[in-house]
């Protein structure tokens, strides 16, 4: 058995927790979503559990309960992929991306050469997002402010309608903002609260004015301010930005060098966030290598903003009806352009930068998105929810959607749990259409 690639993390007992029927289930998300929405699911299943085990004699480890059950770090497991010799990342990960990206492009059928994401015709998308929070802490009767994610309007995104998709005969009052939907409900007798909003819109990624209006004085101070949340301009942040820079006078120039030093010389993955110092959050990216797509966008915001370049971290979802998830990217504004998207996913596509035609993919422009964040000034994080310590994150396929749940490390009691379903224009739920226009409404089974 050869050594076990890095993994950047920091790997253990502690992190070892999920169970491995679980792990399968991440893993056939990862690689075989397609496979799963074209009705192959149990197939996908064993394919997954083969390629977890082939893993394991490669050295990827694992922690053995009591009665001899194997328990897995999901981060762990994610980034060995990325760094394995193994064909997964290659001919399943990487592969599926393109082309669930391809799938949006009806009448795309090269992977060589993908149209670019900004040609895209205005569509309709209808989200349900549902949210089942963990209230065990609550006392029955006590009210709760509740809060779920809503898709901010601009000029890619509009004509907004939403409804709230509570229990019968739940008592709420609501209040919407920018990115969220507020509701205050009385906390029930049962450990666990679950409401829904279901969003319908119009994205059109290639609608950008332009005629732009100039950034206006107390945006620029906002969006070029040295600390924001995990965004934070230190010495050693400040001397990278420049020396990336090294000259380069224009701004959208300097930017892809920023972005180029991302995908060359760090790998995305998966980040333990109780690693970060607080202090110098960025710092643990630089040391390690590695960043997800939060903390890579921040990164990319820090640089940006050491040079003057307005920048700001945007979350919110890749509306992709096979595999919808939770997202960052982050936006930039360079010289009199407007705000310009760049999504570092850009890394993984290109295969570390390899290809190309995938590495700018994202760079300036997007496919269909639901924005429900930008931050500082819209955020929809979860009141009446509080994150432990050591927490972890395990994804699967839940029916005609897709699931992400985040659990304690220590208790194994959950902290949210999010579902959502994605149906575009007349298309089935969860559906994936292919470039050639095959399609399919399978709903895979749930466990």
């Amino acid at each position: 058995m050869t050594a076990p690639p890095p993994v950047g993390i920091r790997t253990g007992a502690r992190y070892r927790v999920v169970d491995e029927a679980r792990i399968v289930e991440m893993l056939v998300l990862l690689g075989w979503a397609i496979d799963a929405r074209l009705g192959r699911l149990e197939a996908a299943r064993r394919d997954a559990a083969e390629t977890l085990e082939r893993w394991i004699g490669m050295g990827l480890a694992c922690k053995r309960s009591a009665d001899g059950a194997r328990r897995f770090d999901p981060a762990e497991v994610s980034n060995f992929f990325r760094r394995a010799k193994d064909p997964f990342y290659a001919e399943r990960f990487v592969v599926q991306g393109r082309r669930l990206a391809l799938a949006f492009h009806r009448g795309a059928t090269s992977a060589a050469a993908p149209p670019p994401p900004d040609t895209l015709p205005p569509e309709r998308f209808t989200v349900t997002h549902s949210r089942e929070f963990a209230l065990a802490r609550v006392a029955p009767g006590t009210p709760v402010l509740l809060r779920l994610p809503l898709p901010i309007e601009d000029e890619t995104l509009r004509d907004l309608r939403f409804e709230l998709v509570a229990p019968p005969d739940t008592d709420v009052a609501l209040a919407a903002a920018p990115g969220r939907l507020d509701v205050r409900v009385a906390a029930p007798a049962t450990p666990t609260a679950t409401l829904g909003v279901r969003t319908s819109f119009v994205s059109d990624p290639s609608h950008r004015s332009a005629t732009r209006v100039p950034l206006s004085d107390a945006d620029r101070e906002l969006y070029t301010r040295p600390v924001e949340g995990i965004v934070r301009l230190t010495p050693r942040i400040r001397a990278l930005s420049d020396e990336l820079a090294a000259g380069e006078r224009e701004p959208f120039a300097v930017v892809r060098r920023f972005v180029d030093f991302l995908i060359d010389r760090l790998t995305c993955g998966v980040v333990h966030y109780d690693e970060l110092d607080p202090a110098e959050p960025l710092h643990w990216v630089l040391d390690t290598g590695w960043f997800d797509c939060q903390m890579g966008s921040a990164l990319i915001v820090a640089l940006c903003r050491a040079r003057g370049i307005p920048a700001r971290l945007v979350a919110g979802n890749l509306i992709i009806p096979a595999a919808a998830a939770g997202h960052f990217w982050l936006e930039i504004w360079p010289g009199g352009r407007g705000w310009v998207p760049i999504d570092t996913i850009v890394g993984d596509l290109s295969m570390h930068g390899r290809d190309r035609a995938w590495r700018d993919y994202y760079v300036g422009r997007l496919d269909y998105r639901m924005k429900t964040q930008v931050f500082p000034r819209a955020f929809n994080l979860s009141p009446s929810v509080r994150f432990p310590p050591v927490w972890h994150m395990v994804t699967r396929i839940d029916g005609d959607g897709a699931e992400s749940a985040t659990f304690d490390n220590a208790t194994g009691a959950l902290v949210y749990r999010d579902r959502i379903v994605v149906q575009r224009g007349d298309e089935p739920p969860g559906a994936f259409v292919s470039p050639a226009g095959a399609r399919s409404n399978v709903s895979a089974t749930p466990l």
